[in-house]
């Protein structure tokens, strides 16, 4: 038997970008080798709750029996600042009055034809 066998108590954090943690996730896992293959564990996480309040860098960390094993960054972007900018529409989330036509400026506009 490896190790890695048996069961083991996983702890899955999300950190936001103040060092807080906005989840955490406990429960085990049973880890089985079959001859001459590896192992994998899926998880599944409701976090149907989870609620990003700030934009920024996050942190995703994984500890298996009180062992941090690992840590990933995840870029959180907040949905409106996304969705006014992919529509074109200024911060205030107004679109250009209809007529006239896209500022030099604008990702969006096209060749002027004075």
């Amino acid at each position: 038997a490896r190790i890695e066998e048996g069961a083991h108590a996983v702890r899955l954090m999300i950190i936001d970008a103040d060092g807080q943690p906005i989840l955490n996730v406990d429960g085990r896992m049973e880890i089985r080798f079959h001859q001459g293959l590896g192992g994998a564990v899926n998880m599944i996480i409701n976090a149907h709750q989870l609620e990003f309040t700030s934009a920024g860098e996050h942190a995703i960390e994984i500890a298996v029996d009180g062992i941090q094993l690992g840590s990933s960054a995840l870029f959180v972007r907040m949905r409106e600042q996304v969705t006014t900018a992919l529509a074109g529409l200024d911060e205030q989330g107004q679109a250009p009055p209809p007529g006239k036509p896209d500022s030099p400026d604008s990702p969006h506009a096209g060749p002027s034809l004075n």
